[in-house]
This record gives structure tokens, sequence and C-alpha cells, in this order.
């Protein structure tokens, strides 16, 4: 993939958080949509809410039942966060 975007939305009591990954880079295998057997593996770099680098790569099974994953995350300001914090986890950094 180049250059994708992910949106992520948590529903949480009604309300709503919003966190993104964008300028994604990176290498997806084993996408499937006619087996639940297997994983598919996700390798990619990006940004972390239009900020922090970050690079990952995720195992997903596709029976839905597992994730695992490494990555690290650049420095950045966590108070970015508070999107999807306050609304989902009624929870913010300051």
């Amino acid at each position: 993939m180049e250059n994708a975007r992910i949106d992520v939305e948590i529903l949480s009591e009604g309300k709503s958080g919003k966190v993104n990954l964008s300028g994604l880079n990176g290498r997806v295998t084993n996408l499937s949509n006619t087996t639940t057997k297997g994983y598919t593996d996700m390798s990619v770099v990006g940004l972390m809410l239009g900020s922090g680098r970050i690079e990952a790569d995720i195992r997903l099974s596709k029976d839905q039942k597992r994730i695992e994953g490494t990555g690290s995350l650049t420095q950045m300001d966590l108070t970015t966060f508070n999107q999807i914090l306050e609304p989902s986890f009624s929870m913010k950094v300051n």
C-alpha cells in the first residue's frame, strides 16, 4: 500500500472518539475474504494523528479471534490522544 489512511472510531455509551493513521506505506499479505483459516500479515510505516511516526508489524487471524503485533511510536504530544480518550473512555491527558 502507498500513502494510505486508516480512520478508527470507537463507540462507547453513545459517544465516539476517533483516531487516524495517515501516510501509511507498507505491505499486506494473505488478505482474503474467502477463508477463515490462517493469518493476514501487515507491516506499515506512517503517522499517528498526523504527528508521531509509527512503525508496526501486525498479524490478524482470519477467524477474527486473535491479533498480535509489535511497533514503535516516536515522541509526540500525548494530549493529541484526547480526541479519542475523552469521548470514548472519559479520560484526559494534561
